[in-house]
């Protein structure tokens, strides 16, 4: 009769191993294998192995747009511009396609901002994807309209950014930042001035 019956689990990795709050790759392997040690009335210890199940990580789309509900007051005539990042924090690449709108405003584009100042970078093309971003990668946009020089003041409008994923055939959910502009008159305020 069997006295004590130890299960014991196994899990080994395919690959180097990675710290326990890291999120697996994709195309990883995972192999898992339990093993049973029991001993019997003798004191013989016997072991016994389950057949290894092994399995390969698939890619999990997630990202995260920022930054949300931004404020800017800007004078009649010039240039709006927001600036928002997109982080890839699914486990593969993935690419991010983007569009920006407004219902008051016409005109409103995305341009990279690579260098991190909030402006569009020089010489840039406006964009509608991001460049394929390995996880934890970062791109960073800023999204740019105007406002008209026959605005009435104090005026808000509202822009909107929205990214979505592409890597997998089920995406993350798109995320859309929305941020609002108040037009002033030339002087009255400081204001956020940029030429392009």
């Amino acid at each position: 009769m069997i006295r004590k019956l130890y299960l014991l689990l196994f899990l080994s990795l395919g690959v180097v191993m990675t710290p326990a709050w890291s999120q697996p790759s994709v195309g990883q392997t995972i192999s898992n294998q339990a093993q049973a040690t029991y001993l019997n009335d003798a004191g013989e210890e016997f072991s016994a192995l389950s057949n290894s199940v092994v399995s390969v990580v698939a890619q999990v789309s997630a990202f995260q747009l920022n930054t949300n509900n931004q404020f800017r007051r800007v004078a009649k005539g010039d240039q709006i511009v927001f600036q928002h990042t997109i982080k890839n924090t699914g486990n593969g690449p993935d690419q991010f396609l983007l569009s920006a709108q407004s219902a008051q405003l016409s005109n409103v584009l995305i341009y990279p901002d690579d260098d991190q100042n909030g402006k569009p970078d020089i010489g840039a093309a406006p964009i509608t994807q991001t460049r394929v971003l390995q996880p934890g990668e970062v791109a960073y946009v800023v999204m740019v309209s105007a406002v008209s020089a026959d605005a009435e003041t104090d005026t808000r409008y509202t822009l909107q950014i929205t990214a979505r994923a592409t890597a997998t055939n089920q995406p993350a959910a798109a995320q859309t930042n929305a941020d609002v502009v108040q037009a002033i008159d030339n002087g009255t305020a400081a204001v956020l001035r940029v030429t392009k």
